[in-house]
């Protein structure tokens, strides 16, 4: 399990401190204390076994691990109305021993599509005006 707490480090180098507001078998969620109470930011972590249908030649189940992380932010945009804005990662990795390698390259290289400082900007602005 994850610690209760997890820093997440942000925009502009700055941190925020999710703290575990509650847990089941499968999911956590925990929210930023310091936050205000009608703009609450929130981490989720959850994990789900999936079946992505049969083997074609031993009619086996293709059995695949569904991990998610997501970030919620709910701010008071210009207008008064409440929005949330919600960003979240979703690894569905099939239950095979390779897999792990695979996925673990994947998501080193997606961190990298939307983290490395000198392409960060122009990627995130492509990304959210809905180029391809």
């Amino acid at each position: 399990m994850f610690a209760n707490d997890i820093v997440s480090l942000g925009s502009g180098a700055v941190s925020r401190t999710f703290s575990l507001t509650s847990l089941t078998d499968t999911k956590s969620v925990r929210s930023d204390p310091s936050a205000a109470l009608g703009s609450p930011y929130l981490m989720t972590i959850s994990h789900q076994a999936v079946n992505r249908g049969k083997n074609a030649s031993t009619g086996a189940a293709l059995l695949a691990d569904r991990h998610l992380v997501r970030f919620d932010a709910t701010f008071v945009g210009s207008d008064g109305i409440a929005k949330t804005v919600s960003i979240q990662c979703v690894a569905e990795v099939p239950q095979a021993a390779e897999s792990e390698a695979i996925a673990g390259d994947l998501l080193t290289r997606l961190s990298h599509f939307v983290h490395t400082a000198a392409e960060f900007a122009t990627n995130r602005d492509k990304l959210f005006n809905n180029e391809v």
